[in-house]
């Protein structure tokens, strides 16, 4: 089987324990005869189960640096073309609410890129609030596992044992 179909054997012990293995050598020879086998597809799971997005880690997105030096040059200009007059504190504080606004008009770009939200403006709080739920969907998802697990074993007759699946791994 390629890299992304894997197969395990799963088979109950006389304690009623269910153990899940990943080779025929690992079976018991008693237990050989009354093994199921499991084939996992990886590729299949992964599309699935995929909650988040995955990418390459140190992937340069093309318009996320064009947006990022786009910002920095009209920083630049407007700070250039401010009147020399102007005191330093209030060049100053132009440039961060322009530098405040350009972050939050990028925020609401990546959170309408990725289906997060659909305002032009989008604030740091927002994507904390996107984190918090894609992981509430994680232990969701997770959830679900478990009870699939816990139905299986209780199909096989297991018990699982107090804070744990009982299955090996």
């Amino acid at each position: 089987m390629g890299p992304e179909r894997q197969q395990f054997y799963r088979y109950t012990d006389p304690s009623g324990r269910v153990h899940l293995v990943s080779s025929l050598d690992s079976l018991p020879p008693e237990a050989r005869a009354k093994a199921e086998l499991l084939v996992l597809d990886t590729a299949d799971t992964r599309q699935q189960q995929a909650i988040l997005p995955t990418s390459t880690p140190l992937e340069l997105d093309g318009p996320s640096f064009a947006i990022g030096f786009a910002a920095a040059l009209v920083l630049a200009l407007v700070y250039r073309f401010m009147p020399p007059s102007m005191r330093w504190v209030s060049r100053v504080a132009v440039v961060v609410g322009v530098a405040a606004l350009g972050t939050g008009l990028y925020f609401g770009y990546l959170r309408q890129t990725t289906g997060a939200g659909t305002s032009a403006l989008a604030s740091p709080s927002a994507f904390i609030q996107d984190a918090k739920d894609a992981v509430e969907q994680v232990k969701e998802a997770r959830r679900k596992q478990e009870a699939e697990l816990r139905a299986i074993q209780q199909d096989n007759g297991a018990v699982p044992a107090k804070g744990g699946s009982s299955a090996k791994r």
